[in-house]
């Protein structure tokens, strides 16, 4: 049960990152710092985190990684539910009114943060 529940968290997360985060090189910023932060090289294959823990293996504070490196991550808000779609994520109509709501949110949230 809790295995399938962060199964489909990490799958919706990822279908939204890139609705959240411009695509330039954010991407490969992170990939970076997680490398960094398990020790590994940038060209090396990652090892998914649940095959980390369970094999005793450190994960990595990305966030510390990202910091050390001097890396900002600009997060975006999110497209308006009707135009979500063109970004590959169609928001359903009974949702529209909920994700403008948490798209506000973020929106002012990301403006204080560049404040």
């Amino acid at each position: 049960g809790n295995m399938r529940l962060g199964d489909h968290l990490l799958a919706g997360l990822l279908r939204l990152l890139p609705l959240l985060m411009p695509s330039s090189d954010g991407f490969a910023q992170l990939r970076a710092a997680l490398a960094a932060g398990r020790g590994a090289e940038e060209e090396e294959e990652l090892l998914s985190t649940s095959d980390l823990v369970a094999c005793g293996m450190a994960t990595a504070d990305v966030s510390c990684e990202l910091t050390a490196a001097k890396a900002f991550l600009r997060e975006l808000p999110p497209p308006e539910a009707t135009k979500a779609g063109d970004a590959g994520c169609e928001i359903p109509a009974d949702l529209h009114e909920v994700w403008e709501t948490a798209r506000e949110s973020l929106k002012g949230a990301a403006a204080a943060l560049d404040a």
